[in-house]
């Protein structure tokens, strides 16, 4: 197995920023209603593009929409592209059926070669 360092995308670098509006929780634990309240929170946030709206707007599909809208993103800087590769740790938390779950790990390329014997 090998694990390489990438040149990530992150949300406003060099610019201020509140990740508590941006952030989204994992698309599986999204309820509809929470979407809508997290699409309020800021056009920005990172669910138009992980767990976008279900309904056309313009007449593209939801994932042409979410690539638009990312497109978009990068050309005016609210995302960019790191300068140096990286390996990036991941720790997120929320709450499943009444309990709290935390994820943790790293966010990297990897690669799995099967090698005979």
């Amino acid at each position: 197995m090998r694990v390489r360092a990438f040149h990530g995308h992150r949300y406003a670098i060099d610019r201020e920023r509140d990740l508590g509006k941006v952030v989204a929780p994992p698309y599986d634990q999204i309820s509809p209603e929470q979407q809508d309240l997290l699409y309020a929170m800021s056009p920005a946030n990172i669910v138009r593009i992980s767990y976008p709206r279900d309904e056309a707007e313009g007449g593209a599909d939801k994932y042409a929409r979410a690539r638009a809208t990312l497109d978009a993103w990068l050309a005016e800087g609210l995302w960019a592209r790191e300068a140096a590769p990286a390996v990036y740790p991941y720790h997120q938390t929320y709450r499943v059926d009444g309990r709290e779950v935390t994820r943790v790990g790293l966010v990297a390329l990897g690669q799995v070669n099967d090698r005979p014997g």
